[in-house]
């Protein structure tokens, strides 16, 4: 839902943000050509395709807008790289995350809610990474504590 993301950084005209979009496919023509269009070749940036592990050091905050997702990838590697989120209120992010977390596809609150982050950063970003990990405490599994478990566990029986 790129265009989306395009229509929310147009209507952030006096605010220094950026938008880094990452891989191609079919619709990047017509993409090019919407962002030539709004006239933000200055503000969006298209990295096209690149490894995983060198885009995370790049982001201050994922923008997830999706209309459907088969798995939320991108938010999944988000949370574990403790990258803040905003993700749009579907199905596959519900399974995730709450509600309260969630946000309705309208391009205005999307921007009142970068507007608010903009302001405050310093103090929104850690906020938002906060309240997202004490949500998804559930998927992690820490295979370490597990195995002192069992191996605790089968020791203390026997004797």
């Amino acid at each position: 839902n790129q265009t989306f993301l395009l229509e929310v950084i147009h209507a952030l005209k006096d605010v220094n943000v950026t938008l880094q979009l990452f891989g191609d496919g079919p619709d990047l023509p017509t993409l090019e050509k919407r962002i030539v269009a709004l006239d933000l070749r200055q503000r969006v940036k298209l990295h096209g395709w690149i490894e995983a592990e060198n885009i995370w050091k790049e982001i201050d905050l994922l923008l997830a807008p999706s209309l459907h997702e088969g798995a939320p990838n991108s938010v999944l590697e988000a949370i574990g790289h403790r990258t803040p989120v905003i993700p749009s209120d579907i199905e596959e992010h519900r399974e995730i995350l709450p509600a309260a977390l969630l946000a309705p596809l309208d391009v205005k609150y999307w921007v009142r809610l970068l507007r608010k982050i903009k302001h405050n950063q310093e103090r929104e970003l850690p906020r938002m990474v906060e309240a997202m990990m004490r949500c998804t405490s559930h998927l992690y599994f820490d295979w370490k504590s597990r195995f002192e478990q069992i191996v605790v566990k089968d020791d203390a029986a026997e004797n």
